[in-house]
């Protein structure tokens, strides 16, 4: 099932996988919240729960209602942002036990941005073992490997049209192979980094490690530039930000600083008794809570 699962969705553009993301998010809201604590989750589809729980009407209203949460089919309108009627039928038959293990699938490819791949084949989308990654990042890490990673990257997007031509042939023919072939002995430095186990069928999955390991490269870099890395141990107890800058407080004796800590309640105090407090709004009792939940994500 999970197979099915991912060989159906890949292919989801951006926007759509955003939409159904959101859309499920709003399910489980609302199932928390009409669920007793000590009930199991309703042995229902996704459209019947929506028929049961929220709509309270017929099947075609419950989907309507779905649409409006961004489960929707494609049209013109929603080419980018929709689904094919077989993604369409399979979250709508889909039992709400199992909407929370898809909805964390979803947020991991939104993490990892697979969505830049929504164009290739899902032959291409063969996940990296772990100990392939680990070989991966001991190769790239060993020089300059932020120039590495860069220059890698580059030199796979330009042999992507190859690479995606020898996944009809042999899903397991290793990238290497393919690069040293269409390069006609150049890129020769290139080839060491790339451990033999990474065949075709990884390539999605081989970029996605490389940009994981550029940004936490970069994150490391900027860590290591910070005051603290430069010995300047300032924490966030003698530091207030003001804009974009950083400065260093006064140290105080301690009844200097609960004199001031006084002041503060004091004006605290001061501010909400003159300020008026926003009435408490109801909610609309003619508004599907599901649709109100989704009306208050967007503001």
């Amino acid at each position: 099932v999970l197979r099915e699962f991912h060989s159906m969705f890949h292919s989801l553009h951006y926007d759509a996988l955003l939409r159904v993301l959101n859309g499920l998010s709003l399910i489980l809201k609302y199932l928390i919240q009409v669920l007793p604590a000590d009930e199991d989750l309703p042995n229902k589809s996704i459209d019947k729960f929506v028929k049961f729980y929220i709509a309270e009407s017929d099947i075609s209203e419950a989907r309507e209602m779905l649409k409006d949460i961004g489960i929707q089919r494609q049209s013109a309108v929603y080419f980018q942002s929709g689904l094919t009627e077989d993604q369409y039928s399979f979250l709508c038959k889909l039992e709400m036990k199992h909407v929370f293990s898809v909805e964390n699938i979803f947020v991991d490819w939104m993490h990892c941005g697979i969505y830049d791949f929504h164009h290739l084949p899902y032959s291409m989308k063969a996940k990296l073992s772990n100990d392939t990654v680990s070989t991966l990042e001991e190769k790239v890490k060993r020089n300059d490997s932020r120039k590495v990673i860069k220059s890698l990257t580059d030199l796979l997007v330009r042999m992507e049209h190859a690479i995606r031509d020898a996944v009809h042939h042999n899903i397991e023919k290793p990238i290497c192979d393919v690069i040293r072939e269409e390069s006609e002995g150049k890129n020769k430095n290139m080839l060491e980094y790339l451990p033999p186990t990474i065949c075709v069928q990884h390539y999605v999955y081989l970029q996605l490690t490389l940009r994981r390991i550029l940004t936490e490269l970069i994150s490391s870099t900027e860590d290591r530039s910070s005051p603290e890395s430069a010995g300047l141990k300032i924490t966030s107890e003698h530091m207030y930000q003001r804009g974009n800058s950083m400065e260093t407080k006064v140290q105080i004796s301690p009844s200097q600083k609960r004199k001031q800590e006084l002041e503060s309640e004091r004006n605290v105090s001061s501010v909400a008794k003159t300020t008026p407090q926003p009435p408490v709004s109801s909610p609309d009792v003619g508004t599907p809570l599901l649709l109100q939940l989704s009306a208050k994500d967007k503001q």
